[in-house]
Parts: C-alpha cells; sequence; structure tokens
C-alpha cells in the first residue's frame, strides 16, 4: 500500500524555497571562507616577499665573503712563513759577516 499521490503546487514551492534557502546558506558559508582564505593567502605573499628579500640579501652577503675569502686566501699564499723567514734572517746574517 504505497501512497501515489502527488505533491501539490503549495507543497512544491515550499520544497523548492527550502532547497533555495539551503543552496543560499551554502553560498555565504562559502564566499565566507573564501573572503577568509583570500585573506590569509595575502598574509602568506606578504611573508613569501619578505623571505625573497631576505635570500637576496643573503646572497650579496655571501658573495662578499666569498670573495673576501678568495682575497684572502691570495694573499695568505704571497705571505712567507716562520721557517722560511728563519732560513731567510740566518742568510742574512752571513751575509752580513762577510760583508763586515
Amino acid at each position: 500500500m504505497s501512497d501515489e499521490r502527488g505533491l501539490s503546487m503549495n507543497e512544491f514551492k515550499a520544497v523548492v524555497e527550502h532547497f533555495e534557502a539551503g543552496q543560499k546558506k551554502i553560498i555565504e558559508v562559502m564566499n565566507y571562507r573564501f573572503d577568509k582564505l583570500e585573506g590569509r593567502v595575502g598574509v602568506i605573499e606578504g611573508k613569501i616577499a619578505t623571505i625573497e628579500r631576505n635570500v637576496g640579501v643573503m646572497k650579496e652577503q655571501l658573495g662578499l665573503v666569498i670573495e673576501s675569502q678568495t682575497e684572502m686566501k691570495i694573499e695568505f699564499k704571497n705571505k712567507v712563513d716562520r721557517e722560511e723567514f728563519s732560513k731567510l734572517e740566518k742568510r742574512v746574517a752571513r751575509l752580513e759577516r762577510k760583508v763586515a
């Protein structure tokens, strides 16, 4: 025994209105969440821009450090070590004795 009666126009309108009200609520919630998400994306973009600037500064500083280290290595290679200096001192002392 099934009830095969159809919906009246008023009942059908009520169902449609209920469905539309539900849709409006879903749209409102989605818009609210989308607005919040857009705000967070803006904050994240700002943070990424700051990180990019910091990385750029770090790259510049690292380049200067590497350049400075290269110059220091060249200067260090041009310096005489203690052993070589001691030998040179002895040679100069011998020459001074011979000359004097």
